[in-house]
């Protein structure tokens, strides 16, 4: 799983923010994750993007966000773009 998907909110944050630097917290994009499953020996068998309320998010923006979801879902280019986590299923290559 990577807690911010491809969120480009959410990887601004992860690089200005102080507690994410202090931390030293990172995520990747799926291009990176797919690049270094096959690099070593794995084969993706399954994508999914999952939820668009980042965790930790404020509660009011979280309230939004959710209502907007089922629209968001519907739209594979905001899908793509602005899913908060991301799911990676993979096995190792034959």
């Amino acid at each position: 799983m990577e807690p911010n998907g491809n969120n480009p909110i959410l990887k601004l944050i992860e690089k200005t923010s102080k507690y994410h630097i202090e931390h030293e917290e990172q995520s990747f994009f799926e291009w990176n994750l797919k690049k270094w499953i096959n690099n070593a020996g794995g084969n993706v068998s399954d994508w999914s993007y999952v939820g668009y309320v980042p965790f930790f998010f404020p509660t009011p923006a979280a309230k939004l966000i959710y209502w907007m979801q089922p629209f968001l879902e519907k739209v594979p280019v905001l899908k793509h773009i602005f899913s908060a986590q991301f799911i990676i299923a993979c096995s190792k290559k034959k």
